[in-house]
């Protein structure tokens, strides 16, 4: 019902209620079907129960699944409206919440869970019916909470809600409405979980409100963080070792731009003890969308008031607003829901650390409850709140990432060489590199000493260095090692063990790493031709980077192709004209023909400087070429000559003729006798023997026969040995020989390869059989194809020795021949043998960016291992077949090199390997002069980006180069402490072409005088062939801001510079415009008052202010750093208007105009512009009156008085304009003359309140 009144009888002694509330006040009853789930069924183990809005779902099991892989904790999920329906009857209600975790953790079996995590925003307006007044409800209440202030503590007293002190489950919130909102969320607890550890992860940063130092809001910080009561704790010390930035609002200039900063920078936790409310901190200047910290997201604990009231109806609180913004912001947070106190939040603040100090908590839930403890097992009731109120909001598994135990870690980019006036370039001209390692602490510090070792090794000699760091590891260490590098030109490897000895006891695996680092001559970088490249005899061409010349000393530069690595007779010598310059590249280019250049020929490219001051030369640089008399088949094209192999066994070498590594021979004795009688004395004289070197191959073994040896070209051991009986009247086979004569003459004719080598000794009655049986000839015939001169003299008693081979010329073999009565012939030579293999290994070809394939020609049994030299400094097999083409990615492969085996045949027994043949794309090579920045202006206020560009040259001329980036730095010139860093794509650079690229480096942390740096990202992964000339330096000054703002006042949308008339409700806007581009933040930047009354938002309708990025948002490109709106009724009569605005340099101007109502209509004046008009006139109107605008209607007439035009309008108070095309009512042109004009101005009824006329004169 509306209105009315009702009656009702209380019996006596009876306690009465009596409620009145609104009709919106009063909930209708409703009857719907329950979800028949049956939670209290049975309660599955698990570790985690989450409850979440069925909206929400989707992300609470992507986050579930995260949780689950990362620590195998298992996940049971459950709908909120399924708990509402079984354990309150379907009623909306937080107890229905807790008595399901309740019945869940008394049925669960061991363990039992310890989490709970609720998906979901909560609000105190339940039903969202508070649409008035300061509240303004509009968040629904997706997953509830208790109280207000609010308390998501309290669903985790399972056996008694009034035991604060022990509570069964720890419970966290994600504060979200919307899945987007969660998504954000999850995506950063995903980023920080597997972020790996950094030095900004320990770095904890405290900020303190407040107005004045007296509150004593940063004295917390400093009594906890200095010890001030003599505990003996120091945080920044072992064990925690944290390191600590304090920022204190009454100290500092501009509070909210460190905070911005800091957080950029990266922290791993962020206090806050300040002034707060629901939305708002008491620091301005740090807002969740300005924050530019994506992938270094911290855990904000925030002592103030209500920051962590996530319950708030009508906006989602502070500290959930840090939370819910995509990639910028925090990953977790913890805060109260209620009111703070000094003694509370130094309680809660102080043994937060000490859970960190003292245990191996690092997870939020379980630290923010130990921190909460003293709270709650203490009596006084504002503990009691402080610990239902302090609430987590986020992952309650997102830990600070400090290692519980003592942990140390280095790696390869930790690992810093550096010349010793500190530049990247090392040269063999300096006497020593220096080495620093950075060795991180990721755990719990120590004050016990530990060392750090360092292997160097160049040319296959290592050398060792320790260093005992005696004070212990608390954040991080530099240690810096001394090598020698004095004349070691060429690849250094470093190796650098942490704790060798393993005294700390952490985890190995990132104890120990390896770097390189190269040493250059002290001469010219050739870049073009690659080693192994092709060079066009009658077109050659060479690039290299000169390192040595100043502006004030250019080298002079020489180059020659000479087939060794001597000067003396170069094939071709540069001449002065041919060689061009253009900044550090120096080209050689020539079509002249060199001389003694072949088809193919193995050279070398040698270049060098010459001081032109002193005469001195440099060392020459040698690059292997490949020359040819025509162009290359392609760009890729390499060739390795075999000369410029490494040849591994005596049993090889180098052939000139051929080009080849082949196998060689060797010489060994070889010895026959053979004697028709017996000797006196067999043993030392036999009557038939056959000796090869020291070897014995037969030894009086048949008198009356033809003994026959075959020997290989590869060893001294016979391939076949063959006994003949040829004698008149031989013996059967079966007594031990291989025939008779015509078995003989048919071994000799078809058993007999080209390849071999034949030995035969005969004796008396050999030669018997075959005189017998005809075949003398035959025999004879097959003698002389094997080189023998003495064949025709073979009859019955005689003896023959003989060594031959089909090869041998005619007449030449060696070879004995008696006739009776003399019977011992002897043969005495040497014998050629092939080694039977030797070993050998090509030069490391590369470095490539991009492999096709790589091959090499060989013959013989030749087996082959193609090694991989990769970017990380080990070695991979690729190939043992001798033709490598890459089936996948291998870009991590800088360098290849061929081992061969190779492993002569009776085929080919000189077997050989010949030049390789690889195809690969170089390594790029970017190139940035000392001139290569350019600025806009070198003198840039603080806050204006610093904007120039970066020129970048490729200097290949054959390849375009990779996208890269490059890092923009700004240093304080005087102490070089980094300022600030950017990052800035390089792109696609054309052949031997140059790049201006953009760049834009904010400035608002400069010094006055700021080093600028611009140098290239060298990304691991798109190496360049030389780590030189890759930065470049300027100085950049930083001018400071003395131009006070200015300040804009609109009334209704109109610029009133000096005031004027205006309507006695009017809406006012105040735009602060500055030269400085630097952010406002501070609502306090913009004082205003109206007659007195400062205008704030609890004393003006409507009130807005417009920091920076929402004024550039609605006046995008201008010069507008702030504005603010509202609306305030003025008194009748005059009015004064008040700014005092300050820009973020703390310039201040101050405006004050004087603003008049009127309760009244008249005109004060009506302006004709221009007049005398050639056609278009324009009316300005001065009009005072009670209403914001008023209906008018300007008449125009003739000399005549007849009317002919009539302008209806709507005026403005204040100043209207009214326009006149010169035309008549039909759009007729009116002829030139004198026009009369009448201004009525009506009230809201037609009356006329006001008018006023005049004339205005026409001319055509």
């Amino acid at each position: 019902m509306h209105g009315g009144s009702i009656t009702t009888n209380i019996a006596a002694g009876m306690d009465g209620v009596l409620v009145i509330g609104s009709g919106s006040g009063i909930e209708r009853a409703k009857v719907v079907p329950a979800s028949l789930v049956n939670l209290s069924g049975s309660s599955p183990q698990a570790n985690v129960i989450v409850i979440t809005h069925p909206t929400l779902r989707e992300q609470a099991e992507r986050w579930a699944q995260h949780r689950s892989q990362e620590s195998s904790r298992v996940i049971r999920i459950v709908n909120v409206n399924d708990v509402f329906d079984e354990f309150d009857a379907g009623r909306h209600s937080p107890d229905a919440v807790r008595e399901f975790l309740a019945d869940a953790f008394a049925k669960a079996p061991l363990p039992k869970p310890t989490h709970c995590v609720l998906f979901g925003s909560a609000t105190w307006d339940v039903r969202v019916v508070v649409k008035g007044g300061n509240a303004r409800s509009s968040r629904p209440d997706l997953v509830p909470t208790y109280g207000r202030p609010s308390s998501d503590y309290w669903f985790g007293l399972l056996d008694d809600p009034n035991d604060v002190k022990t509570p069964e489950m720890i419970i966290s919130r994600f504060p979200v409405l919307t899945p987007d909102e969660c998504s954000a969320m999850i995506d950063k607890i995903i980023v920080s979980d597997n972020t790996p550890y950094a030095p900004w992860q320990r770095r904890f940063l405290y900020v303190g409100g407040g107005e004045t130092e007296d509150e004593g809001l940063c004295r917390i910080y400093e009594d906890l963080l200095s010890d001030r009561f003599n505990t003996g704790i120091l945080y920044t010390e072992p064990t925690l070792c944290i390191d600590t930035i304090t920022v204190c609002k009454p100290t500092s200039d501009n509070p909210g731009l460190e905070i911005r900063q800091n957080l950029n920078d990266g922290v791993g936790l962020m206090n806050y003890i300040g002034h707060g409310g629901t939305e708002i901190f008491d620091i301005k200047g740090w807002d969740p969308e300005d924050l530019a910290n994506v992938g270094r997201y911290p855990v904000m604990a925030t002592f103030s008031c209500l920051t962590g009231a996530f319950s708030n109806s009508s906006a989602l609180c502070r500290n959930g607003q840090y939370l819910v913004q995509p990639n910028a912001g925090f990953v977790s947070a913890i805060g109260a829901s209620g009111w703070q106190y000094n003694i509370v939040v130094t309680q809660i603040h102080t043994d937060l650390h000490e859970a960190l100090r003292t245990t191996s908590i690092r997870d939020l839930g379980r630290l923010t409850y130990a921190a909460t403890r003293g709270q709650a097992i203490s009596t006084p009731q504002f503990s009691i709140n402080a610990t239902m109120q302090f609430n987590i909001l986020g992952d309650p598994f997102t830990r600070i990432h400090i290692d519980t135990n003592e942990q140390v870690s280095i790696a390869p980019s930790r690992v810093v060489v550096t010349s010793p006036s500190g530049g990247s370039q090392i040269r063999e001209d300096d006497d020593s590199a220096h080495v620093d390692v950075a060795v991180w602490s990721e755990g719990t510090g120590t004050k016990l000493p530990y060392l750090v070792r360092l292997w160097h090794t160049f040319n296959g000699t290592t050398d060792s260095a320790t260093v005992t760091v005696a004070s212990g590891l608390c954040l991080e260490d530099v240690v810096r090692f001394t090598v020698d590098v004095a004349g070691k030109v060429g690849i250094h490897t470093v190796d650098v063990e942490v704790d060798p000895y393993g005294t700390i006891g952490d985890r190995r695996e990132d104890n120990r790493t390896r770097t390189t680092f190269t040493v250059f001559a002290r001469s010219l970088l050739v870049v073009e031709p690659d080693p192994y490249g092709i060079v066009k005899s009658s077109d050659i061409h060479a690039r290299v980077i000169d390192i040595l010349s100043t502006p004030q000393n250019t080298f002079k530069i020489d180059m020659v192709i000479s087939a060794t690595q001597d000067t003396t007779s170069p094939m071709m010598r540069a001449r002065p004209e041919e060689i061009t310059r253009k900044g550090s590249i120096v080209d050689w280019n020539t079509q002249r023909t060199g001389i003694g250049f072949a088809f193919e020929a193995d050279a070398w490219l040698g270049t060098w400087a010459t001081d032109t001051t002193t005469d001195q030369r440099t060392a020459i640089a040698w690059t292997p070429v490949k020359v040819f008399d025509r162009d290359a088949p392609s760009s890729t094209w390499h060739e390795v000559g075999a000369v410029h192999a490494e040849i591994l066994s005596d049993s090889l070498e180098f052939d000139t003729v051929s080009g080849t590594v082949r196998l060689i021979t060797y010489p060994s004795d070889v010895f026959v006798r053979s004697s028709g009688v017996m000797t006196a004395d067999p043993d030392k004289e036999p009557i038939l023997e056959v000796r090869i070197g020291e070897t014995t191959i037969m030894k009086s073994a048949f008198r009356t026969g033809i003994n026959i040896v075959v020997i290989g070209q590869r060893d001294t051991v016979p391939l076949r040995t063959r006994r003949y009986d040829t004698s008149q009247d031989p013996l059967p086979v079966e007594t031990g020989h291989n025939g008779f004569a015509r078995e003989c003459l048919t071994f000799l004719r078809d058993s007999v390869a080209s390849s071999e080598r034949i030995v035969v000794a005969a004796c008396n009655e050999s030669f018997s059989r075959f005189v017998s049986d005809g075949l003398l000839d035959s025999l004879q015939t097959e003698l002389r194809r094997l080189g023998s001169r003495l064949c025709d003299s073979l009859a019955i008693a005689s003896s023959f020795a003989f060594v031959g081979s089909r090869t041998t010329a005619p007449g030449m073999a060696a070879e004995s021949w008696k006739g009776a009565p003399q019977y011992m012939v002897t043969v005495d030579t040497t014998m050629e043998f092939h080694y039977p293999s030797g070993k050998a290994m090509s030069p490391w070809i590369g470095p490539a960016r991009r492999w096709s394939s790589v091959s090499f020609g060989s013959s013989g049994d030749v087996t082959s291992k193609l090694w991989g030299y990769k970017r990380d400094n080990s070695i991979v097999l690729l190939d043992t077949i001798g033709r490598w083409t890459p089936g996948q990615d291998v870009s991590d492969i800088a360098a290849v090199r061929y081992e061969w085996n190779i492993v002569g045949t009776e085929d080919y027994p000189d077997a050989f390997v010949g030049k390789i043949q690889a195809v690969f794309e170089p390594l790029p090579q970017w190139i940035i002069e000392s001139d290569g920045i350019t600025l806009e202006s070198d003198t840039v206020l603080r806050g204006v980006p610093a904007r120039g560009t970066l020129r970048v040259r490729n200097a290949r001329t054959m390849f375009t180069t990779p996208v890269m980036q490059f890092n923009v730095a700004l240093f304080d010139s005087a102490t070089m402490t980094g300022i600030g860093l950017q990052t800035f794509e390089l792109s696609v650079i054309d052949a031997d072409e140059s790049s201006e690229q953009p760049f834009s480096i904010l400035t608002e942390g400069a010094s006055v005088k700021t080093l600028l740096v611009a140098k290239l990202d060298n990304d691991p992964a798109e190496p360049e062939l030389y780590r030189v000339l890759d930065e470049c330096r300027t100085i950049l000054n930083i001018a400071s801001d003395t131009t006070p703002p200015v300040i804009e006042p609109y009334i209704d949308s109109r610029y009133l510079p000096i005031g004027g008339w205006v309507y006695q409700q009017p809406k006012i806007e105040i735009r602060l415009r500055d030269n400085s581009p630097m952010f406002i933040y501070d609502p306090e930047r913009m004082i205003v008052f109206v007659n007195g009354v400062r205008i704030r938002q609890t004393s003006a309708e409507g009130y807005e202010f417009l920091n920076t990025p929402a004024a550039q948002a609605e006046w995008p490109g201008t010069d507008i750093r702030a504005a603010m709106r509202f609306n305030f009724p003025l008194e009748l009569g005059e009015n004064l208007l008040i700014v005092r605005a300050s820009d973020a340099w703390n310039n201040t101007d101050t405006l004050e105009i004087p603003l008049y109502t009127s309760n009244e209509t008249r005109l004060d004046a009506v302006t004709v512009m221009p007049n005398p008009s050639t056609g278009p006139v324009s009316f300005v109107v001065a009009l005072v009156s009670p209403t914001p605008a008023s209906e008018a209607t300007i008449d125009i007439f003739d000399v005549q008085g007849r009317h002919v035009r009539s302008l209806p309008t709507q005026i403005s108070v204040g100043e209207g304009r009214v326009e006149w095309d010169g035309r008549g009512d039909a759009g007729e042109i009116l002829a030139a003359g004198v026009y009369a004009w009448k201004l009525s101005v009506r009230d809201s009824s037609g009356s006329i309140d006001a008018t006023t006329n005049g004339t205005l004169i026409l001319v055509r």
